[in-house]
């Protein structure tokens, strides 16, 4: 070893690898899922249009905003951000179902529960 103090890590299993690939799928959609949320947010604040951080205002504000036919959006416009908003859904939804697995990976695997006994400081 080029670095003798340096502890040795185990090697993870299979497992354990599959498992650290769904955490890293599912951060990587949360990041596009903000960039997405960040894009719709964007381009309506260029029309004046103002909607508060968090992905829970873009979804109830957005369809309320294609529907309102007094803020004079090109239908162009309308139909862009529907179809943003729509992949917004999307990567939530890729989200939420990782989440479920991550989840369920966790209830059957007695280390992880051993673990989360713990707080997150003390690890």
């Amino acid at each position: 070893m080029t670095r003798p103090n340096m502890p040795a890590v185990p090697i993870k299993n299979v497992e354990q690898q599959a498992i650290l690939s769904v955490h890293r799928a599912r951060q990587g959609f949360v990041k596009a899922r903000t960039a997405q949320a960040n894009q719709i947010r964007g381009l309506l604040t260029e029309y004046g249009l103002i909607i508060p951080k968090g992905i829970s205002h873009i979804a109830k504000r957005v369809p309320e905003i294609i529907e309102d036919g007094e803020n004079d959006l090109p239908g162009s416009f309308r139909l862009l951000i529907q179809r943003l908003a729509d992949h917004l859904k999307e990567l939530d939804r890729q989200v939420g179902e990782l989440e479920v697995e991550i989840q369920r990976w966790h209830r059957e695997n007695s280390a992880s529960q051993k673990l989360a006994k713990y707080p997150a400081s003390d690890r």
